[in-house]
Formats: structure tokens, sequence, C-alpha cells
């Protein structure tokens, strides 16, 4: 476990009474602890700390990258929606305006063919109250 001690990430050592307790109450530590050794230790607890915070680091500009793409793409997706939308509207507006030229062309020929029609005029020839009704089937006399 020594020999790979900076890369792996259960470098985490527990701590041992024997260590701390000193009898003299200095801030050495008792003889026989060597230093070099807590020092090593040390580092390589260190240097667990910072390989967990790159992961860490690492994993959250991940979920952020993919929550980015994901409001990227919703947001062209919007776009792409709307602007059909629009396009959808446009041409219910056209067919619309269409149906009303065809409603008023209508309505205005019907004006027109009535404004010319005129009641027909008939020429009922004068006859006198006693003289016989000519048949419908004689022609009237000739000029």
């Amino acid at each position: 476990m020594a020999e790979d001690e900076g890369t792996r990430g259960d470098n985490v050592f527990p701590i041992r009474p024997e260590l701390h307790r000193q009898a003299g109450g200095g801030g050495l530590p008792p003889p026989g602890i060597n230093l070099g050794e807590r020092l090593a230790r040390l580092e390589a607890a260190i240097e667990g700390l910072r390989h967990s915070q790159n992961l860490t680091i690492g994993a959250m500009a991940t979920v952020g990258g993919i929550l980015a793409a994901i409001i990227i793409g919703l947001g062209v997706y919007s776009l792409q929606r709307i602007d059909q939308t629009e396009e959808s509207i446009a041409r219910e507006a056209a067919a619309t305006r269409q149906e009303l030229v065809g409603v008023i062309t209508a309505i205005a020929n019907s004006i027109t063919a009535a404004r010319e029609m005129r009641p027909p005029i008939v020429v009922v020839p004068a006859v006198p109250p006693s003289a016989p009704h000519p048949s419908p089937s004689s022609s009237p006399p000739g000029k």
C-alpha cells in the first residue's frame, strides 16, 4: 500500500494516538518518529484531496456542459417552432384574405346585376272593352 499511496484515492490514514502523545508537552514529536515519513504521508493525503477535487470539478463541468447543450437545443427548437407558427399564420391570413376578396366580389357582382336588371316592359295594345280578345296564337298586326 505504501508504494501507490499518491495515485489512489484511499490514501487517508487513521490517526494513531501514539504519535500525538508527547511526554514533555512540547511541540516536538517524541524520539523515534521519522519526520520524513510524516511529511510524506501528509503530502500523499494532500495529493489525494487534489485528485478528488479535480474529479469533482471535472464532473461538474461535464454536467454543466450537458445542461448548456440541452438549453441551447431547446432554444433552437423553440425558435424553429416560432418560425413555423409565423409561417402558418401568414398562410392562414393569405387564405382568409382570398376568401374575403371572393365574397366581396360576389356581393359586388350581385349589386351590379341588381342595378342593371330593369323590369321588363310589356307593350299591350289598346283594345276597346267591347272587342273580342285576340287569341294567343294570332300574331300582332304588322305596321
